[in-house]
């Protein structure tokens, strides 16, 4: 059993030898993953993303599906038909957001070493591993892994993910 940790600088959530933290009354143990579908994205929802004037994205890769297609030949990557890349802004909102809603109560401290792999294109079904890796002092990090499970390719998209662990 693990009791939990009487350190005077981290919260009660971190427990000893941070070997689980409880997030939204759960406990998570190190190395714990949960897959999680963020589901896909249509060219309507990406043309409405970045066209809106806080999140421009003027790359036509994002918006033209002939841009697309042509980047995909030049770089040797398969193309789907009618379809556009995803922008990476786009790819990080979705994966937060989908990232939030099973913590819970916690608050982003920061998304950082964020490597975009290769492209995901619009209508591709995507998920997401969550990994609790480490906690301590009151916050808890946690890698993330984006693909496209149909697909036999590297990840897409790999990032970690800190947040601040809520007092209880």
């Amino acid at each position: 059993m693990i009791e939990e940790s009487r350190h005077p600088i981290g919260p009660p959530e971190i427990q000893e030898h941070n070997k689980a933290v409880t997030i939204r009354e759960g406990v998570w143990n190190i190395g714990e993953m949960k897959t999680l579908t963020l589901g896909t994205m249509h060219l309507e929802e990406v043309l409405a993303f970045v066209r809106n004037p806080l999140t421009a994205d003027n790359n036509p890769i994002h918006q033209d599906p002939s841009a697309a297609e042509n980047f995909c030949r030049a770089n040797g990557i398969a193309y789907p038909d009618n379809a556009v890349v995803l922008p990476g802004a786009l790819s990080v909102a979705r994966c937060t957001s989908v990232a939030l809603g099973v913590l819970g109560n916690v608050a982003v401290r920061e998304l950082r070493s964020v490597k975009f792999l290769r492209p995901v294109f619009t209508g591709e079904e995507v998920t997401m591993k969550l990994t609790l890796d480490r906690a301590r002092k009151g916050f808890a990090f946690f890698s993330l892994v984006c693909d496209v499970p149909d697909v036999m390719r590297s990840p897409a998209m790999t990032a970690e993910f800190v947040v601040f662990l809520p007092p209880r």
